[in-house]
């Protein structure tokens, strides 16, 4: 007999290498020699059927269950006769025999005998850094930054002489945490092959954590063959040590956007708080500050920003508008942006503002990401217009009252025969309030644990000139201010939706003074709507006039024909516009005139 395509017999010098309390399966070829296909088998067996190493058996003939073989059977082809060869856990080399008992040609019995030896081996070799038995031993990752990651690898190597089918497992308190890189489980590691296991920690969690990973092979009666205890700790960088936490690198100031050339931007810098005094300011304007900051903490995904303005105050004090005088939480109405990584230019949200949200937008803020991962501009465009000394709240705001003046003389409807001005420098104050996720702190007053956060406050001095007085209730340098509205030349009191009207400006201008350019405003001022955004309705029309006779529209009811600011006679200056018919009939509008000398 010839017995091909098994397992190491002794006569190879060679045992067979199986992992303690596995198995490892054969299908052995078993053929006739030359003169014996006369025989008939009686039997194949393992001697002894009862040894050290349970489940060492033939388990078929042929593919059919040993016990269900009909014996005896021709030997005149070759058969197959599947084999488990296994171990008990213990450790140590055991003799058996493959017998194969038959009955020759005359009608003798005999037995074949193909000695082979078994090895028992553990896992303790096969992992690397070497882990013991079943058991699952432990490595550490250290300390690792929130969001940061590290990884370990570790070799398997199948020392065993079959194939080996494991199945990995994962358990312990934070079990996402840490991950490797087997695509699928269960997974096959062939005879003396070594695979490479590596395993990945992405902090995410705050503290302490510890993931187990073992491996169970299925040919081992599913036991433990090995596996990695991981513990490690989530945490943050200190958080900077500038109680303030923001650096302002620089403030400037622009009349009606960073890229008009009506006034020069006026630089005002971070040093002085209050700082410059801005005067260069009329009813009617829209303004801009820019901001420059710096996050010494860097930006990451997740740091929240509140912005608060407050823009005729008498003096800095946000304080006064948080619990106890300590400003230790966000803003309950700002400005509100979530940054992340690559955000651009955004506007920010209001929030907390609830049904009063519009009302209360007579601002425009917006974040610019910089540079850097630590630079960060705040634009924010606003008007001058109703100047109530009182941050952003949840109350409705009377739309109409964003013409009036309340902290001067008595709330008057501006008009241009009653002085409004200021006596003395105004305040424009802005908090930046910081929220940040990626650091945790105790809290100061309470002591527990809490994101990150900080604030910074500004202010500058600014005044205004209201339309018939010149600042600080000086003499005005432009006098007899009139507006005239005329349709086919003739002067009319009203505006039409049947004929476009033609706007005219008149203005005396001194001797010494000329102007360079106007902007007209016109806004409708007597809907009741106090839920639609002052600015992004009732008609509004806003436009720099410029002399052009052909028709065009400028902005919404302001059209052109036109012509920009030009010496009329004497010492007074015209300026003209035309207005569409697209008023709604019944309405009543204001116009403004916003005029300027860059000299």
């Amino acid at each position: 007999m010839r017995l091909s395509n098994c397992f190491n017999l002794t006569t190879s010098g060679l045992t067979n290498k199986v992992y303690e309390g596995c198995c490892c399966d054969y299908i052995c070829r078993i053929s006739p020699e030359k003169g014996e296909d006369c025989f008939r088998i009686l039997a194949v067996q393992i001697v002894p059927d009862v040894g050290e190493d349970p489940g060492t058996a033939v388990t078929a003939i042929n593919g059919v269950i040993y016990n269900n073989v009909s014996f005896p059977f021709p030997f005149n082809n070759p058969f197959e006769a599947s084999i488990s060869l296994c171990s008990l856990p213990t450790v140590g080399v055991r003799g058996y025999v493959l017998q194969v008992i038959y009955e020759d040609c005359n009608g003798s019995q005999a037995a074949q005998n193909f000695a082979f030896q078994i090895e028992t081996i553990d896992f303790s070799t096969s992992w690397n850094p070497a882990a013991i038995g079943g058991a699952a031993y432990p490595f550490s990752f250290g300390q690792l930054l929130i969001g940061n990651s590290l990884s370990q690898s570790f070799t398997f190597t199948n020392e065993q002489d079959c194939e080996i089918e494991l199945t990995e497992s994962v358990s312990g308190s934070h079990p996402n945490e840490i991950t490797s890189d087997i695509v699928s489980s269960p997974f096959i590691v062939n005879s003396g092959q070594t695979i490479t296991l590596t395993f990945t920690y992405i902090a995410s969690t705050l503290g302490p954590i510890q993931t187990t990973i073992t491996y169970t092979a299925s040919k081992c009666n599913n036991q433990g063959v090995g596996g990695f205890r991981f513990d490690g700790e989530g945490i943050n960088p200190q958080p900077p040590s500038d109680p303030e936490c923001m650096d302002c690198e620089d403030v400037t100031f622009y009349t009606e956007s960073i890229t008009s050339s009506l006034l020069p931007a006026q630089n005002v810098g971070c040093t002085l708080t209050p700082g410059s005094v801005m005067n260069l300011n009329a009813f009617g304007e829209k303004k801009v500050f820019e901001f420059e900051f710096s996050y010494p903490n860097q930006l990451q995904n997740g740091v929240q920003f509140y912005f608060l303005p407050e823009l005729w105050t008498d003096f800095l004090d946000f304080n006064q508008y948080f619990t106890n005088g300590v400003i230790n939480q966000a803003p309950t109405v700002a400005y509100f942006i979530q940054y992340f990584v690559g955000i651009g230019s955004v506007p920010m949200v209001l929030i907390g503002a609830g049904a009063a949200t519009n009302s209360q937008r007579n601002l425009i803020c917006e974040f610019i990401e910089g540079p850097t991962n630590t630079e960060f501009k705040i634009r924010l465009t606003f008007f001058f217009g109703m100047d109530l000394d009182t941050i952003l709240s949840n109350s409705v705001l009377n739309n109409n009252d964003r013409l009036l003046k309340s902290n001067i003389y008595e709330a008057t409807q501006l008009t241009n025969t009653v002085p409004n001005v200021y006596l003395n420098d105004k305040e424009a104050a802005f908090l930046l309030y910081v929220n940040d996720p990626n650091y945790q702190i105790n809290d100061p007053q309470t002591n527990a644990l809490r994101d990150y956060f900080c604030d910074k406050q500004l202010t500058f001095r600014q005044t205004a000139s209201f339309l018939n007085r010149g600042l600080y209730d000086g003499p005005s340098e432009f006098t007899f201010p009139t507006f005239t509205l005329q349709r086919n030349n003739v002067n009319v009191a009203d505006f039409s939706t049947m004929s476009k009207t033609n706007l005219i400006f008149d203005v005396n201008v001194p001797v010494g003074y000329d102007i360079d350019d106007t902007i007209f405003h016109v806004i409708e001022v007597d809907s009741s709507n106090n839920l639609i955004g002052f600015l992004d309705s009732y008609n509004s029309s806003r436009s720099e006039i410029p002399t052009n006779a052909a028709q065009s529209v400028l902005d919404n009811l302001l059209e052109t024909p036109s012509t920009a600011p030009a010496f009329f006679n004497g010492n007074t200056w015209r300026t003209t516009a035309t207005i569409g018919t697209g008023v709604s009939v019944g309405q009543i509008y204001r116009v403004i005139a916003i005029v300027y000398d860059n000299h």
